[in-house]
């Protein structure tokens, strides 16, 4: 099992783990991104059980559960160039789901580190990053 912490160090792998401000650049200047959210459909539609894990999802943003991935592959980018950057909401699976892009044959595969639980994070805490929270939809008002 893939755990994105470990995955910091390896130097042969064929993603790239980019920040919440590395992913704000990368989806503010192109347009030939897909936005992968893995996380269980309940989560995705803050519908989970688990109240805290209700904090919306990423603008523009497709839900494939990252346990469906291999089976969804119709609903993935024909373009095996195209950008895609995968999230989840603490980075529990992302490098697993990435790692399963690249078998698949896409080249630009990218985890946003931490997920949308930092990226929200980052917005409320880390001065100059309160920008970041305008990538978040849908966030139901008792997690805002």
């Amino acid at each position: 099992e893939i755990n994105c912490r470990s995955e910091i160090w390896v130097t042969n792998k064929k993603y790239v783990l980019i920040s919440a401000d590395e992913f704000a650049d990368l989806a503010s200047s192109d347009s030939n991104n897909y936005l992968l959210d893995i996380r269980s459909e309940s989560e995705f539609k803050n519908q989970s059980k688990d109240l805290y894990k209700n904090i919306g999802h990423l603008k523009n943003a497709i839900n494939i559960p990252e346990k469906e991935l291999q089976f969804k592959m119709k609903e993935l980018p024909p373009d095996k160039n195209k950008n895609i950057i995968v999230y989840d909401f603490n980075n529990a699976n992302s490098c697993d789901a990435a790692a399963r892009l690249i078998k698949m044959g896409y080249k630009k595969v990218f985890v946003l580190t931490g997920g949308i639980f930092n990226l929200r994070w980052r917005s409320a805490n880390v001065k100059g990053s309160a920008g970041l929270k305008n990538w978040v939809v849908d966030v139901p008002s008792y997690n805002e």
